[in-house]
């Protein structure tokens, strides 16, 4: 995937971007946890191959966890589509 830049400020999350996580492309649903132990709960976009809620803290974040330029619109991603954007 093109054009991914990484997470450096968890205040910035949104529930409106699309993140990649491992490979995954993620939507952020919360964060929880107290002040000096954030989690921060993400779900996978339909279609992933991961189905579970990915939790993170804040260090996993800052180096898992990039930004896409894909909108939330996007309601499934098939194999197909995501072999296209890499090319």
């Amino acid at each position: 995937m093109k054009d991914l830049e990484r997470v450096y400020d968890t205040t910035l999350l949104s529930s409106g971007r699309i993140y990649q996580i491992d490979g995954i492309l993620c939507r952020f649903l919360f964060d929880k946890g107290s002040i000096k132990h954030p989690q921060y709960h993400f779900e996978p976009l339909p279609g992933q191959r991961k189905q579970s809620r990915i939790i993170l803290n804040r260090q996993k974040v800052h180096t898992k966890c990039y930004v896409t330029n894909l909108h939330r619109n996007i309601t499934e991603i098939t194999p197909d589509a995501v072999q296209l954007t890499l090319w």
